[in-house]
């Protein structure tokens, strides 16, 4: 009866209780076994304390890393509404780092390059254009046949 209430006591008592270690000590007096107890209940407190630390730093970490993701994802936007592909590529690059199977991402990237190599061809094709205008044919046949030449098969989208 009296481990019974001494265990009891324990259980309830808060650890700074100053009667806390006098009741472990009569209670391994009592009970030899009692300290192996003891001691496998606190490591098993410790071990779920360490665990529920250890995920909510994981959790912490992983909250940041999606902020910082967005964060590059909302310039790469900035970027693509200026028409600065590169800079846009290299803030999706960063953010692909950090979440490299992203596929909102990646979507992103493939309409990206899409978009620039659209602007490269518009470009071209207004060089070939004017030297049609300025009547250098064979000039404006070359860029024609090279802008050809870079269009894909078939759509990237």
């Amino acid at each position: 009866k009296a481990i019974s209430y001494f265990q009891e006591r324990l259980k309830r008592a808060p650890a700074n209780d100053p009667w806390h270690q006098r009741i472990k000590d009569e209670l391994n007096d009592l009970n030899p076994g009692f300290k192996f107890q003891a001691i496998q209940t606190e490591l098993n407190q410790v071990d779920v304390k360490l665990t529920q630390e250890a995920q909510e730093k994981a959790k912490q970490e992983f909250q940041q890393q999606v902020i910082r993701v967005e964060k590059h994802f909302q310039k790469a936007q900035e970027h693509i509404q200026q028409k600065n592909f590169d800079q846009a590529l290299e803030e999706l690059d960063r953010a692909q780092t950090l979440s490299p199977n992203n596929p909102k991402l990646m979507r992103s990237r493939e309409q990206v390059v899409f978009e620039q190599q659209v602007e490269d061809v518009r470009r071209r094709a207004k060089v070939a254009m004017e030297k049609l205008d300025e009547g250098d044919l064979e000039s404006a046949r070359k860029a024609f046949q090279e802008i050809l030449a870079t269009i894909p098969d078939s759509s990237i989208q």
